[in-house]
């Protein structure tokens, strides 16, 4: 079964940093790599989003 993934990486305004994956993937788990290399340490949320499953997760990024 496919499932449509779309991922993306916001700042604690609500802007969009980065999009980590979009498209159709199996129904399986799944690994993403987030590079926050040129990004100031700091608050910022993971919004996925699984056909109809919708999650938001907060992470710091410590430099």
């Amino acid at each position: 079964m496919m499932v449509e993934v779309f991922i993306v990486s916001n700042n604690l305004h609500g802007q969009r940093i980065t999009q980590l994956e979009r498209g159709f993937k199996p129904a399986v788990t799944h690994c993403f790599h987030f590079d926050g290399r040129s990004l100031p340490g700091g608050a910022y949320f993971i919004r996925y989003q699984m056909n109809d499953l919708f999650e938001t997760r907060k992470f710091l990024l410590l430099k």
